[in-house]
């Protein structure tokens, strides 16, 4: 299942490399199979060709706490927070990252 949706995802980034959707969309699977370094970079594809994702950043940040970088989560979830303050995914992010941050410290 998941395979499919990779391969379909690839296959528009193949039709349009600049669609930062489709690098998002592979990232989320990524992370959904608990693959997070490569789910971190489809996340940093995207934002390379639109840095004003809130929803992109966010993702960002989940990827980054499975990888206990939770510093770099909290940055992550703050940049989506700056770019919409009512993302609750970002809101709820920063909070784990920080929880994280404190408990694993």
């Amino acid at each position: 299942q998941y395979g499919a949706a990779l391969n379909a995802n690839q296959r528009a980034g193949d039709l349009n490399p600049n669609l930062a959707l489709a690098w998002c969309k592979r990232g989320i699977i990524f992370r959904t199979l608990e693959q997070h370094e490569q789910a971190l970079a489809m996340y940093d594809q995207a934002i390379d060709l639109v840095t004003f994702s809130a929803p992109v950043w966010a993702n960002r940040s989940v990827a980054l706490w499975h990888l206990r970088r939770y510093q770099a989560a909290l940055e992550s979830a703050d940049r989506a927070i700056t770019i919409d303050p009512t993302s609750v995914q970002a809101l709820y992010n920063k909070g784990a990252a920080l929880s994280l941050k404190v408990i694993c410290a």
